[in-house]
């Protein structure tokens, strides 16, 4: 306990020095924006997100999907949604790109925020989406017959993904 009363003392005396985290830089591209982050080991970690959202009858936004792309290794990719609560998990999302075949996708977790999707990609898969103009995401609303749709424009998602 002393020994980190001092550290603070020192570190507040201005003779430890103090490291502040780098801020992060933010590119937009298209529809998509990047977000680049300082971590700890050094390397820089940065995502792609597109965020979509409704105005409410009384004014206020709320977030309808939010669409992450990141960076894992040299050839693959991890995308994720994090869909509003209240979604029947059961079946999943579908997601369809232009009018390729529709891809399915499992929900991993809900929190607080949202209920979230993760799908792997690989260089074909990201080469897909490059090379489109809308992805669609599909899922069901709890209590719902029918499945909703969300657009997601893939302006800028070549520039986007050549950043992370």
């Amino acid at each position: 306990m002393a020994r980190i009363i001092r550290s603070a003392l020192l570190s507040l005396a201005g003779l430890v020095p103090f490291v502040a985290a780098a801020e992060p830089t933010t590119e937009v591209h298209g529809d998509w924006t990047v977000v680049c982050q300082d971590a700890a080991n050094g390397q820089k970690q940065c995502s792609a997100t597109q965020l979509l959202s409704r105005q409410l009858d009384n004014g206020q936004r709320t977030r309808l999907l939010q669409t992450t792309v990141r960076k894992l290794n040299e050839t693959s990719y991890l995308l994720q949604f994090v869909l509003p609560l209240g979604v029947d998990l059961r079946p999943g999302i579908a997601l369809q790109v232009d009018d390729k075949q529709q891809r399915g996708g499992q929900y991993f977790a809900c929190t607080n925020v949202g209920c979230i999707v993760r799908m792997g990609m690989d260089q074909a898969f990201m080469s897909e989406l490059q090379s489109g103009k809308v992805a669609r995401v599909l899922y069901r609303a709890a209590n719902a017959d029918q499945p909703a749709a969300v657009n997601v424009s893939l302006k800028g998602i070549t520039a986007a993904a050549k950043s992370l």
